[in-house]
C-alpha cells in the first residue's frame, strides 16, 4: 500500500499540519501535543481511556535500556494494575513531551494535557481535536 493511502500516516500528517497552522477547534488551538499523542498511543499499547492513557503521570514512566523503551505503570486500567513496555519510538516522544512541558514534569503531573486536572475534560478536548483531524 502506498504511504499516502495509509490511514495512520494520514492521521500523523494531518495532526502535524494542524499544529503548524495552529488550527482552532472550539476554544482549543491544536499543537504538536496531538501529534505526540497519536504516536504515543501507537507505540505504547495503552488504551485511549481515562484510566489508562489520560491517567498517565510522570511517576508512572521509567526509561529502560537494552532495548531503550518506556516501562509504564498502569495503576487502574481496564484489566487492573499492569506494567507495559513500549516500543523504542515512545522514548523519543516522551523526551519531546518533557522538553515541551518543562515546568510540568513533576511526578504528579499528567503526561498529556497536563494543564487540566480534570481528566474527563482532558479526554474530551483530545477527542474533539482528533475527531476534527480525521
Amino acid at each position: 500500500m502506498p504511504k499516502e493511502d495509509d490511514e495512520y500516516q494520514k492521521l500523523l500528517v494531518t495532526a502535524k499540519k494542524m499544529a503548524n497552522e495552529k488550527v482552532r477547534v472550539r476554544e482549543t488551538i491544536v499543537t504538536e501535543e496531538l501529534y505526540d499523542m497519536v504516536l504515543f498511543l501507537a507505540h505504547s499499547f495503552v488504551r485511549p481511556i481515562e484510566t489508562e492513557f489520560y491517567a498517565l503521570k510522570h511517576k508512572h514512566i521509567s526509561v529502560t535500556d537494552d532495548p531503550r523503551t518506556l516501562l509504564l505503570t498502569i495503576a487502574d486500567g481496564k484489566t487492573g494494575f499492569r506494567l507495559s513496555n513500549t516500543m523504542p519510538a515512545a522514548v523519543t516522544v516522551y523526551e519531546r513531551i518533557k522538553k515541551r512541558n518543562s515546568t510540568l514534569t513533576g511526578p504528579e503531573d499528567y503526561l498529556f494535557i497536563p494543564q487540566y486536572q480534570n481528566r474527563s475534560s482532558a479526554k474530551r478536548i483530545a477527542q474533539t481535536t482528533v475527531q476534527r483531524s480525521a
